[in-house]
């Protein structure tokens, strides 16, 4: 037997009688206002999949100048996807990394030289982050602590790109007690800055256990939180809080759109109410004729 899927109206909202409620890119579909599965909810934006466009301007189109601000991933649906709405990653998830000049050569203080093509990689709000990927060196070249904690070991990120890092990526600053898995912690010196991260794995009896790299080391490591870096160095810890931004950034915008229609609304009632007006008016003065035309 083939299954079919029909939609109706429940409490006033189109609903599909499947329950299925995901299409196009895993996203949600939002069909009350055209119909099953022409729009998709990617946070964000709207989709029109009917389009392939948004129906809205890219929040970031001021970062990327060279394309349209409504077209989907470059117009390269095959090549790239986009989770969210904002910044693309390609298919496999890889990290965008753009080239910016020629490779070079760059020393590290070990006394390791490799040539390496920089470039940026870009965080969640579209920031641009100076990174390198190598070309010539050893393997421990490939990435570097901060590679690992932000960019999934896929490019080597410097110490001075970290603090930017936090705000595009949207990072809040925790208390130590709250670390729990996923959330980072970035080494820093006296002058405060960046100089190690790591990634915390789990917490347990009041000792909290990370995992990274630090110089041209070619695997990651446990360790305690105490004795991955530097003893001298501060501590901090932040989390990720993008999923609760984006929802409550959704919601805002779903409270504007409200109000605008609102508005419309409004503007339609005074409009009909002008209606009704001229309507008795030009009743009033029928009557009128009428009556002095035929006293």
């Amino acid at each position: 037997m083939i299954a079919q899927s029909r939609t109706g109206l429940r409490n006033g909202y189109a609903v599909k009688e499947n329950g299925y409620r995901f299409s196009f890119n895993g996203q949600e579909k939002d069909d009350e206002i055209k119909g099953v599965g022409n729009s998709l909810d990617f946070g964000a934006r709207i989709y029109d999949s009917r389009l392939g466009r948004w129906l809205s301007v890219d929040p970031l189109s001021f970062k990327f100048p060279f394309g349209s601000p409504y077209s989907f991933v470059d117009n390269n649906p095959i090549y790239y996807i986009d989770p969210d709405g904002r910044v693309k990653v390609d298919a496999k998830g890889n990290v965008i990394f753009k080239a910016q000049g020629k490779p070079i050569l760059v020393n590290h203080p070990s006394g390791s030289s490799a040539q390496v093509q920089m470039g940026v990689i870009y965080a969640d709000d579209g920031t641009e982050i100076q990174a390198f990927k190598n070309i010539t060196g050893d393997k421990g070249w490939d990435t570097d602590c901060h590679g690992v904690t932000f960019a999934e070991g896929q490019v080597w990120i410097n110490n001075d790109q970290v603090d930017k890092l936090l705000i595009g990526d949207n990072y809040e600053s925790i208390n130590k007690s709250e670390a729990s898995k996923n959330d980072i912690v970035v080494y820093r010196n006296k002058n405060n800055e960046p100089e190690h991260s790591v990634t915390v794995v789990r917490s347990e009896n009041e000792s909290i256990i990370v995992n990274g790299q630090g110089g041209l080391e070619e695997e990651n490591h446990l360790d305690e939180v105490n004795s991955a870096w530097d003893k001298n160095s501060t501590q901090d810890f932040y989390r990720k809080e993008i999923e609760m931004k984006m929802k409550l950034n959704h919601f805002l915008k779903l409270i504007k759109q409200f109000q605008r229609w609102k508005g419309i609304i409004l503007m339609l009632e005074k409009v009909e109410m002008l209606r009704m007006v001229f309507r008795i008016k030009a009743y009033e003065n029928y009557i009128y004729y009428f009556n002095f035309n035929y006293d």
